[in-house]
């Protein structure tokens, strides 16, 4: 994204600010936790005045709904990142592995999570790993006795 831009998350309540602050996420969102059953008329809303706004629909989506959604963002030159089931999506990410570097056998430091991530759809397909931003900080671990 754009130095400066907004994004918003809507439909999930269980989305951690503080952890993706730490995992270097800048905070400049708006969190629509639970957007209700009107949740269309808001991610319109949150379209019309954010860059980015990923969204969980609460449940299946209407062709209808997700194409006026859809075109509405393009119109207004804002990403739509839905998470979920989408109807006609033109591209659709999916984890395909998830591993963190740095913990020998029985031994070392977790530095970073490393994911890779499969593309499909309209567009350029295909695998990118994505390692935590160069720089950031590992997430903090409290200490616990196993035994």
């Amino acid at each position: 994204m754009r130095e400066g831009a907004w994004a918003c998350v809507s439909g999930m309540p269980q989305f951690g600010a503080l952890a993706a602050a730490e995992a270097g996420i800048p905070l400049e969102l708006a969190l629509v936790p639970e957007p209700g059953p009107d949740w269309p008329t808001i991610v319109a809303t949150l379209i019309d005045g954010v860059d980015l706004v990923a969204i969980r629909p609460p449940g299946p989506i209407s062709p209808t709904v997700a194409s006026r959604l859809a075109a509405r963002a393009r119109q207004r030159g804002t990403v739509l990142l839905p998470i979920g089931e989408w109807p006609d999506a033109d591209v659709t990410l999916r984890r395909v592995s998830a591993r963190w570097e740095g913990l020998g056998n029985g031994q070392g430091r977790l530095r970073r999570p490393i994911t890779e991530v499969q593309a499909d759809g309209r567009g350029q397909a295909g695998n990118r790993t994505m390692p935590r931003p160069a720089g950031s900080k590992p997430p903090r671990l409290r200490r616990r006795q196993c035994w």
